[in-house]
């Protein structure tokens, strides 16, 4: 079958809506100012992308030939629009032009062959141009050929999406432009979908109806934007995000890839408030500004903590707890390390700038409670002390270990707070040397991790300079002085990309043998690593750095953004350390005895959650049976994610053996009986008209053919072939019931729909 035939009639509406909604993607991209000129030529791009798209799928022209004719103009129309801008920009003559745009393309190519960066823009202005190009054919071919207008939507909005993703801007305005032209779109070939089944029926209908249809689309559109604006934002799940962190990791190389090709574009940083990436990697130079990120009142507090990372990858960094437990607002569910010499605080912290859902709260140490819903991103602590990946393993029930970061489940907006209470840490020096190496199991099996690539010499160094330090705390604090003198500078290449197969070089290697100086990021990496190969267990951590008060006001700016080691010591927890060179020193007592006035002391917070967990959880006859432990069960958000995923199956398969039974029991039926209860089905359906007990089925027939009277022939036969089998005995062809019982479905068809039509008029 030609698969143009049958093609939707679809009026110049759905052009107008299709090639709107592809200007939107343009104009996003032109106002993100990814460079400085050129970007203008996009509009021209999906103009003539999407119009000759709409042309080759209108015509009976065969598919390989429209697009093997559509990439050929493409090419083109892309290079001579961007050897214009460089023959206007470079005061060039277009033939010259023409040559300087071919010799950029070969350089090109043996930049990215050389794993070299490029500067030219103009060749990122002449692949987007190609790249929009095949968007705008494509979403066009998807509309016209294909009859597919949520494929062409979801293109454009994936385009839209990344461009919104990475601009710098507000480009809001754009994704309302988009959304309002890709609804009205669906409305609009869907009432196309319509038209023409009336018009296959013969139903006439009045012009203004359309017109109607789209007025009515349109404040529909406009409505549920507005809605879904104002909607609160969906939890993260665990499901999701494990998803995410299957498919993640080769956008993110993608990313980086781009990154280092087209260095000069204008990108977006990682907000910096945000965080909540759970990889990092090794970069090169920054710019952080002055932009106001939060006000923090509190009574004390040096480091804000946003993420704490495990997994070095030689890269940078990888956060690895995949489970999120839910925690209400005032919740005491985060279960800490059993730590001493800890002070307790409470925080406000008030937004400088909006919080989406799912971003990352800033805190300062081990946050114990938040005053808004939360999900904590924790692993799980056997009872053995053992590092479970999930809270089902283990011969014991687990519990959650020291979470890593704490994501707001509900949006929070410039300008509004939230409280946190937060434990620090008050030890001195000579605590910190006498608590021994005694580390629990999962400190040891996480935080002592190295990757095997990890060059020989980055161990050597870091033994050769603790080789006279007798205590971890000495080690520590040796690295930390060692690292302290390398110069700070922000504007330091970065180590070598991955090429030619050959995996990235070693952020720390690059920074103490190479470079010898960089930002906190390498600081910090440094010395966690170092302290690892030694065997002191060590976390890198990102978040925000700030002594200085105003007013009992802490001012955090983006230029704030900072990273630090924190290192385990056994009874006491996580101790920050300031390897950054032009930072500070962190300065603690010598001893108790110059330390300040401690709080009593009291049981420490794992002891608190872990007696009430047990109280409350565990089953006593369990206990006394001395039987092996259940699992802990799932959690809500498990199961409602797996409720719903056995619903979706259920109800496609609740469906399907519907029809099955369905096709079962007519096909046990004689082809008169089919056509006759096929017709009371419809008749019910479309006008509920079911037969009466006292009905004979002509009867019936009779008033089912006064609500449809063109059908009347057709629907009195039926019931009298189904007459003629049931009480005597005279088997019907298959042919002429089936043939009776179309006519007569189209007649009912026809007749529904002129009653619904005459409705519409009557309320007009």
């Amino acid at each position: 079958m030609d698969e143009t035939e049958g093609r939707i009639q679809e009026g110049w509406a759905t052009v107008v809506f299709l090639l709107l909604m592809l200007l939107c993607v343009a104009w996003s991209i032109q106002a993100a100012r990814w460079t400085e000129t050129g970007l203008d030529i996009l509009q021209a791009v999906v103009l003539l992308g999407g119009g000759l798209g709409i042309v080759l799928a209108k015509s009976r022209t065969p598919a390989s030939l429209a697009h093997s004719l559509s990439l050929l103009t493409g090419v083109t129309w892309g290079a001579f629009l961007t050897t214009r801008i460089l023959a206007r920009t470079a005061d060039l003559p277009l033939t010259l032009a023409v040559r300087e745009l071919e010799l950029r393309i070969w350089d090109f190519l043996i930049v990215i062959t050389t794993g070299e960066s490029s500067a030219d823009n103009l060749i990122f202005l002449l692949l987007l141009s190609w790249l929009l190009w095949l968007v705008a054919y494509t979403c066009a071919w998807a509309v016209f050929r294909w009859q597919r207008v949520w494929w062409a939507v979801i293109l454009g909005g994936v385009a839209l999406l990344i461009n919104l993703s990475y601009a710098k801007t507000n480009l809001t305005v754009f994704l309302i432009g988009f959304l309002l032209s890709a609804l009205l779109l669906v409305v609009r070939t869907s009432l196309a979908a319509y038209e023409q089944e009336w018009r296959r029926h013969g139903v006439s209908y009045s012009p203004d109806l359309i017109s109607g249809f789209l007025r009515a689309g349109l404040l529909l559109s406009i409505l549920a934007i507005v809605l879904a604006w104002l909607a609160p934002k969906a939890l993260a799940s665990r499901p999701m995000q494990q998803v995410w962190d299957r498919v993640g990791e080769p956008w993110r190389k993608l990313q980086d890839e781009s990154a280092r090709i087209f260095q000069n574009l204008n990108y977006q940083n990682e907000p910096p408030l945000v965080y909540s990436d759970r990889w990092t990697h090794f970069g090169g130079p920054v710019e952080l500004t002055d932009t106001p990120i939060a006000d923090i009142q509190a009574p004390a507090g040096r480091y804000w903590r946003v993420m704490v990372f495990h997994e070095y990858t030689g890269d940078g960094w990888h956060n690895t707890d995949t489970d999120l437990i839910p925690v209400e607002a005032g919740e005491s569910r985060l279960a800490q390390p059993e730590a001493d010499l800890r002070r307790e605080i409470s925080q406000t912290v008030t937004l400088r700038r909006d919080l989406r859902a799912l971003d990352a709260l800033i805190a300062a140490g081990q946050p114990l409670r938040a005053n808004v819903p939360i999900q904590a991103a924790v692993s799980y602590i056997s009872r053995q002390e053992e590092v479970a990946p999930s809270p089902n393993e283990g011969t014991l029930p687990p519990v959650p270990g020291d979470p890593s970061v704490l994501y707001t489940r509900q949006p929070v907006a410039a300008g509004q707070s939230y409280q946190v209470l937060s434990s620090l840490s008050t030890a001195d020096e000579e605590s910190l040397r006498r608590a021994g190496t005694r580390y629990p199991d999962w400190v040891t099996a996480r935080y002592l991790q190295l990757p095997d690539s990890l060059p020989e010499r980055v161990r050597l160094l870091a033994e050769r300079l603790t080789a006279e330090a007798e205590t971890p705390y000495d080690k520590a604090k040796v690295l930390e002085a060692y690292l302290r003198r390398f110069p700070y500078d922000e504007k330091i290449k970065g180590p070598a990309p991955a090429q030619d197969g050959a995996p990235p070089q070693d952020g720390v290697d690059y920074f103490l043998f190479e470079e010898q100086a960089g930002y906190c990021d390498y600081y910090a990496s440094a010395m966690v690593v170092m302290l690892r190969a030694v065997g002191v267990p060590a976390r890198y951590v990102r978040g925000y750095i700030q002594e200085t008060q105003e007013n009992g006001v802490y001012h955090l700016l983006e230029n704030n953004a900072h990273a630090w080691p924190e290192v385990y010591f056994p009874g006491y927890g996580w101790i920050e350390f300031e390897p950054t060179g032009g930072r500070p020193p962190l300065e603690r007592p010598p001893s108790q005895e110059t330390a300040p006035a401690q709080q009593p002391a009291r049981p420490t917070p794992q002891e608190r959650d872990l007696d009430h967990w047990i109280e409350d959880d565990l089953n006593p006859d369990l206990l006394a049976s001395g039987e092996p432990l259940p699992p802990e069960p799932r959690r809500r958000a498990f199961r409602s994610w797996l409720a719903l995923a056995l619903l979706l199956l259920a109800a496609p398969l609740g469906v399907a053996l519907f029809l099955l039974r369905r096709q079962q029991r007519l096909a046990r039926w004689t082809p008169a009986e089919r056509a006759y209860a096929s017709l009371m089905t419809w008749a019910e359906r479309l006008f509920h008209l079911a037969p009466l007990t006292s009905q004979t089925p002509h009867e019936y027939a009779r008033a089912v053919a006064r609500l449809a009277p063109a059908g009347g022939p057709a629907v009195e036969r039926i019931a009298d072939l189904f007459v003629r089998e049931r009480f005597g005995g005279r088997k019907s062809s298959a042919g002429e019931a089936d043939l009776l019982w179309r006519q007569a479905r189209q007649a009912l068809q026809r007749q529904w729909w002129a009653d619904r039509l005459r409705r519409i008029r009557r309320l007009a």
